[in-house]
């Protein structure tokens, strides 16, 4: 029996699927341990929350291709994501998608409790440090050898307009009158 030589592949579905599922896993048994469990709104606010977090992530980071002698701890079952599109090659579409991935970022930490994202030099401080860290995590991997990503100050910068349009949204609803108040 030969030992093969080809590099394996960790795909963005594998990463995805086996985090969400450990997540879901693990709300369900706090949920239903917990004496004073949560509201149902804020369970789904922070579901969503890690939804996007994981997707985002799998989508920057992934995949990663390791070289022999660790191909055979992993076996890839499909690759998904922006590289397998044909339309997605264009530079526009990756810059477009590094900018759309941040839109969600400020709304799902306010939904999750961290109210200071409605204001806009935190919300900028947090967008700042997330991009910045992701494109050094980027830039590690392509150091490594593991990945063949491009890293760059317009992917910064396209993150925190991104985190900015967010932040608006946030902006937006909260200064709209709640349901049922009298004017």
């Amino acid at each position: 029996m030969t030992k093969s030589t080809a590099s394996i592949t960790i795909d963005r579905f594998d990463v995805i699927l086996t985090i969400l599922a450990a997540y879901l896993i693990i709300i369900v048994i706090k949920y239903v341990f917990a004496k004073n469990a949560q509201r149902p709104q804020h369970l789904i606010a922070k579901t969503v929350t890690a939804i996007y977090f994981t997707i985002a992530v799998a989508f920057i980071l992934f995949p990663i291709v390791l070289p022999p002698p660790y191909n055979d701890v992993f076996t890839p079952t499909f690759d998904w994501g922006f590289t397998s599109m044909s339309a997605s090659n264009s530079e526009f579409m990756i810059k477009l998608a590094g900018f759309l991935v941040f839109i969600p970022f400020p709304v799902c930490l306010y939904k999750c409790g961290i109210e200071r994202m409605a204001d806009l030099k935190f919300a900028l401080l947090t967008g700042t440090a997330a991009s910045t860290a992701l494109e050094l995590l980027q830039l590690l991997e392509s150091a490594a050898g593991v990945s063949f990503r491009y890293t760059g100050l317009s992917d910064i910068i396209l993150g925190i307009a991104g985190t900015l349009a967010g932040w608006g949204l946030i902006r937006m609803h909260s200064s709209r009158p709640a349901r049922g108040r009298q004017h």
